[in-house]
Protein backbone atom coordinates (compact mmCIF):
# COMPACT_ATOMS: atom_id res chain seq x y z
CA UNK A 1 0.00 0.00 0.00
CA UNK A 2 2.35 2.30 0.91
CA UNK A 3 6.28 2.85 1.65
CA UNK A 4 7.14 5.40 4.74
CA UNK A 5 10.37 6.67 5.29
CA UNK A 6 11.05 8.01 8.83
CA UNK A 7 13.72 8.97 11.27
CA UNK A 8 16.11 6.83 8.94
CA UNK A 9 14.15 3.72 8.95
CA UNK A 10 11.75 2.49 5.98
CA UNK A 11 8.50 1.12 6.32
CA UNK A 12 5.54 -0.49 4.74
CA UNK A 13 2.09 -0.62 4.68
CA UNK A 14 0.64 -4.10 3.60
CA UNK A 15 -2.47 -5.47 3.09
CA UNK A 16 -2.32 -9.64 4.42
CA UNK A 17 -4.16 -11.93 1.14
CA UNK A 18 -6.67 -14.66 1.82
CA UNK A 19 -7.73 -17.69 -0.18
CA UNK A 20 -10.94 -16.70 1.07
CA UNK A 21 -12.55 -13.26 0.24
CA UNK A 22 -13.89 -10.99 2.59
CA UNK A 23 -16.75 -9.26 1.62
CA UNK A 24 -16.15 -6.27 4.43
CA UNK A 25 -15.62 -3.19 3.67
CA UNK A 26 -12.31 -3.02 6.61
CA UNK A 27 -8.84 -3.37 4.77
CA UNK A 28 -6.45 -4.63 7.55
CA UNK A 29 -2.97 -3.37 7.26
CA UNK A 30 0.01 -4.79 8.40
CA UNK A 31 2.81 -2.32 8.97
CA UNK A 32 6.43 -3.78 8.88
CA UNK A 33 10.32 -2.45 9.27
CA UNK A 34 12.79 -2.59 6.13
CA UNK A 35 16.10 -3.39 7.62
CA UNK A 36 19.32 -5.38 6.60
CA UNK A 37 20.26 -8.64 7.93
CA UNK A 38 23.55 -8.62 10.17
CA UNK A 39 24.30 -11.94 9.52
CA UNK A 40 23.87 -11.66 5.40
CA UNK A 41 24.53 -7.82 4.80
CA UNK A 42 23.25 -8.20 1.11
CA UNK A 43 20.26 -9.46 2.32
CA UNK A 44 17.11 -7.28 3.46
CA UNK A 45 14.30 -8.72 6.37
CA UNK A 46 11.10 -7.34 7.03
CA UNK A 47 10.41 -7.17 10.90
CA UNK A 48 7.12 -6.81 12.61
CA UNK A 49 7.06 -3.24 14.41
CA UNK A 50 6.27 -4.76 17.75
CA UNK A 51 6.76 -1.41 19.39
CA UNK A 52 3.96 0.38 20.39
CA UNK A 53 5.01 3.94 20.27
CA UNK A 54 7.12 3.27 17.07
CA UNK A 55 3.90 1.67 15.28
CA UNK A 56 1.42 4.71 16.61
CA UNK A 57 4.00 7.18 14.90
CA UNK A 58 4.23 4.63 11.36
CA UNK A 59 0.48 4.58 11.82
CA UNK A 60 -0.20 8.05 12.20
CA UNK A 61 1.51 9.06 9.14
CA UNK A 62 0.39 6.49 6.68
CA UNK A 63 -3.10 8.10 8.17
CA UNK A 64 -2.02 11.56 7.07
CA UNK A 65 -0.57 10.75 3.82
CA UNK A 66 -4.56 8.87 3.37
CA UNK A 67 -6.24 11.57 4.23
CA UNK A 68 -3.98 13.94 2.03
CA UNK A 69 -4.81 11.76 -1.43
CA UNK A 70 -8.68 12.27 -0.55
Amino acid sequence: LDTIEMNGCTYLALTPVYEEEDDSEDTEVVFMKLTQDEENPNEDLLLIVDDDDELDIVFAEFTRRIEEEE
